[in-house]
């Protein structure tokens, strides 16, 4: 027998027009290369949609041996896999452990952008998601954090739908659009129907100035070695350590810090640039690495992961340079679908992208006490965050608020907006909250002592 935890096994049958489906779905722990799942893994990734084609078991590994293991993650892997009567596996997405004030919560593992999601054969996708949406609803997990992903696919919308069914409490923790471009067949027909004259004369003026007043060179890196892996890295880092990244509250960097180093060098190395998914596009000026744009390609979609620049060549535009490059290439190799991520969308309407979707990231909790607590225990973190908000800007707050439910609070509950003075919601919501985390303490409490009672056999 396989040394693999099998936790629990939900099967589920569908009936579709003609054939009966029946669909396993089991959750699995230590995933090692070799494993007969690993290669069935393989296989999936060539019948899910071909953007999805990116995320096999290495990019799960890889970040499991580097963000994975640090921080609040635990770096033990957990996979939700769906299986079929034959034992195909249909689909399946994949979990970690993070710690939050000593409690360890269930998480989707991976990379967070392009996203992290369910992977569907084209044939399951619904089914997929039901199975997994039943799974976790019947699991009594306490809490569960699901995402980023695309809200508008199939598997997705049929795991929420799953999940609401069977009375498990969904709230949104982040929601953000998601900017993308669908191209023109043709590098001529983008510059004429979606950039235009005018603004590709202009990015082309930017980048003769910036080569008459200093010496430029521009590199295009596809399927780097590992030498050219290492030095591609330390070119990012130097910029982002140049760059506005370093000045803001908001910024964050990719590729500066060593874990995130350690992960982007083992990727590129063992999975992107050997499968031709990796470009990259420096701009060297005077001999120092000023701006960068970073892809991932899986055809017929591009996915611009990161692009920055050094603010003292802010005036020369290196962006729309880099785009410019980015773009043309792309479609020259056919790539029909942009996706430029989320924010900044005036900037990327020039691009021809527009917001398409929405990226969203869920907290779950199917358990019967924290399915009723969660929405509550939230509610009160928004609204006091947006009370903290409200002070800061020297606003004055009414003496009684309308707490305005969403959906999922209203139906579970069955309640109504009332008013109720600010003190009262206050109370009542960090109560809940606190609540919330007792609750959790004495489960895990509960589990540690059956666990010893399981280690010394009574």
């Amino acid at each position: 027998m396989h040394p693999h935890l099998v936790i629990n096994t939900l099967e589920i049958n569908f009936l579709p027009k003609v054939v009966m489906k029946t669909l396993t779905c089991r959750e699995i722990t230590d995933l090692q290369t070799g494993d007969p799942l690993w290669t069935q893994w393989k296989i999936l990734q060539t019948r899910v949609a071909s953007e999805l084609s990116i995320f096999g078991p290495e990019w799960f590994s890889i970040w499991n041996q580097t963000h994975g293991a640090t921080g609040r993650w635990s770096g033990r892997l957990r996979l939700l896999t769906v299986t079929d009567a034959n034992g195909m596996l249909r689909g399946l997405t994949v979990l970690s452990e993070q710690k939050h004030a000593g409690i360890g919560i269930k998480a989707s593992a991976g990379y967070f952008q392009p996203w992290r999601g369910i992977l569907a054969d084209l044939e399951f996708e619904s089914e997929v998601g039901q199975a997994i949406g039943e799974f976790v609803a019947r699991g009594k997990w306490l809490l569960c954090q699901i995402g980023p992903f695309r809200q508008s696919s199939v598997a997705t919308q049929s795991f929420i739908a799953s999940l609401k069914s069977h009375n498990a409490a969904v709230v949104t923790k982040s929601s953000a659009q998601l900017a993308v471009c669908h191209s023109p067949d043709t590098w001529d027909a983008y510059k004429k129907d979606i950039l235009g004259g005018k603004f590709f004369r202009k990015t082309g003026n930017y980048e003769r100035r910036m080569n008459r007043e200093g010496r430029t060179e521009i590199e295009h890196l596809r399927r780097p070695n590992r030498e050219q892996t290492k030095k591609l890295i330390d070119d990012l880092s130097h910029i982002e350590q140049h760059s506005w990244l370093m000045t803001s509250k908001r910024g964050k960097t990719r590729f500066t810090k060593p874990v995130a180093q350690r992960f982007w060098s083992r990727l590129i190395d063992d999975v992107l640039s050997p499968q031709d998914q990796i470009d990259a596009w420096v701009i060297h000026f005077d001999g120092r690495p000023v701006s960068f744009c970073l892809t991932l390609t899986s055809l017929p979609a591009r996915y611009v992961i990161a692009n920055q620049f050094d603010e003292q060549v802010a005036e020369y535009r290196t962006g729309s340079t880099l785009y410019r490059m980015m773009v043309e290439e792309g479609i020259e190799r056919g790539v029909r679908t942009f996706d430029f991520g989320d924010g900044g969308i005036e900037y990327k309407k020039l691009w021809g992208a527009e917001y398409v979707d929405t990226v969203d990231t869920l907290l779950v909790a199917s358990h019967p006490l924290t399915s009723r607590i969660l929405p509550l225990a939230y509610s009160a973190r928004q609204w006091l965050q947006s009370r903290r908000s409200l002070k800061s800007y020297g606003g004055i707050a009414s003496e009684t608020i309308k707490p305005q439910p969403n959906a999922l609070t209203a139906s579970t509950f069955g309640t109504e907006s009332t008013e109720l003075s600010r003190p009262t919601i206050e109370d009542s919501l960090l109560e809940s909250a606190n609540e919330l985390i007792e609750l959790c303490h004495s489960v895990r409490e509960q589990s540690s002592r059956i666990a010893e009672k399981c280690a010394s056999g009574k």
